[in-house]
C-alpha cells in the first residue's frame, strides 16, 4: 500500500487499483504448480480470472487490518429492449470483494480489470425477440401450475388478438419498418405466437378434459344425493374415508391410479368401477 493511505477506504482504494493496473485478465493463466495459487498470481504469473483478483484481494485487505469477504454471482451487461430485461449468461458469473470500511460499512470493490482484445459477442434484435418469447414460454406456460392454465384458458379466446397486436405494437415501437428486415422479424414473431398459441390451447383443453374421470364425478353425484359432498379441502382418499359408502373406496382407487399414477385401466378395472357406480346409483335411488 502506497505512503499516505492511512484510512480504510483508502487503502481499500489503493489495493483496487493496484490490481486492476498492474494486472492481466486470462481465462488460462500460467501455473506454477509448486506455488499456491494466490502466491503464483500475486508475484510470478500477475494475470488470472475474477477469482484470483477477489481472493487476493480479500487477503491483502485482512492482512491490512480491514474486514473482508468474497462474492460470487453475476455481473450481467446484455439488455433484452423487447422484454426490458438483463439477460443473464453462464459467461455473466463474477466474483468481487466487500469491504468493512470504518464509518462506512460494507462497501462493494471489484479489482479485476475489464478485458480486452477478445471477441465482442453482440445479439442481434431477431435473438432477443426469441429469447423473449422462450422467456414467456417458461414463465407463463411451463412454470404455471394447471389452475394457472385453465384460468388462462378461459380468457385465451377474447385474448389472442390482443396478444398479436401487442406482439405487433412492440416490434414497431423498436425497430424502422423501411427495409426487408424488419418486416421478416415480424413475420417471425407473428408465426412464432401463433405457433405458441396453438400449442397452449391444445394442451390446456386437452389436460381439462380428461383432468377427472367421469366415472369419479359420477361417484361424488351419486353419493352427494345420499348427503355427503366432498369437501374443497379434502383428499379423495381422505372423503373415501369419511363417506365409509361401499364401492366409494374401489372407485376412489381406481381414479387416483389413472389421474397421479399414470396407469391405464384394464377392461376389468373398468368393469369393477362401472359395477360399483351403478351399486352407488341404486341404493340412491
Amino acid at each position: 500500500i502506497p505512503r499516505g493511505r492511512t484510512t480504510d477506504l483508502q487503502k481499500a482504494v489503493a489495493i483496487e487499483a493496484h490490481l486492476r493496473g498492474n494486472y492481466k485478465y486470462s481465462l488460462d493463466p500460467a501455473r506454477r504448480p509448486e506455488k499456491g495459487p494466490i502466491e503464483d498470481f500475486l508475484f510470478y504469473s500477475k494475470e488470472g480470472f475474477c477469482e484470483h483478483y477477489a481472493s487476493s484481494m480479500a487477503i491483502l485487505l485482512r492482512a491490512a487490518g480491514i474486514p473482508s469477504r468474497i462474492v460470487t454471482g453475476f455481473l450481467p451487461d446484455e439488455w433484452n429492449s423487447f422484454g426490458e430485461y438483463y439477460i443473464v449468461r453462464a459467461k455473466d458469473s463474477h466474483s468481487w470483494v466487500e469491504a468493512h470500511i470504518t464509518g462506512v460499512g460494507w462497501k462493494t470493490f471489484d479489482p479485476t480489470p475489464p478485458l480486452t482484445g477478445g471477441p465482442v459477442f453482440r445479439a442481434s434484435m431477431a435473438s432477443h425477440y426469441i429469447d423473449l418469447l422462450r422467456w414467456r414460454w417458461n414463465r407463463y406456460i411451463v412454470l404455471f401450475t394447471a389452475d394457472d392454465q385453465h384460468a388462462m384458458g378461459r380468457t385465451l379466446g377474447t385474448g389472442t388478438s390482443g396478444l398479436l397486436a401487442n406482439l405487433k405494437k412492440t416490434i414497431r415501437s423498436k425497430l424502422s419498418f423501411n427495409g426487408p428486415e424488419g418486416y421478416a422479424l415480424l413475420a417471425i414473431a407473428a408465426a412464432l405466437s401463433a405457433l405458441i398459441i396453438w400449442i397452449f390451447k391444445k394442451s390446456v383443453f386437452k389436460n381439462k378434459k380428461s383432468r377427472v374421470p367421469g366415472y369419479y364425478m359420477e361417484m361424488l353425484r351419486a353419493v352427494e344425493k345420499r348427503g355427503l359432498k366432498k369437501r374443497a379441502d379434502e383428499t379423495a382418499l381422505e372423503f373415501a374415508s369419511r363417506a365409509e359408502v361401499p364401492g366409494v373406496h374401489a372407485i376412489t382407487e381406481a381414479y387416483q391410479a389413472e389421474r397421479y399414477g399414470g396407469i391405464v385401466l384394464s377392461a376389468a378395472e373398468e368393469f369393477r368401477v362401472r359395477e360399483a357406480l351403478e351399486g352407488l346409483k341404486r341404493k340412491g335411488a
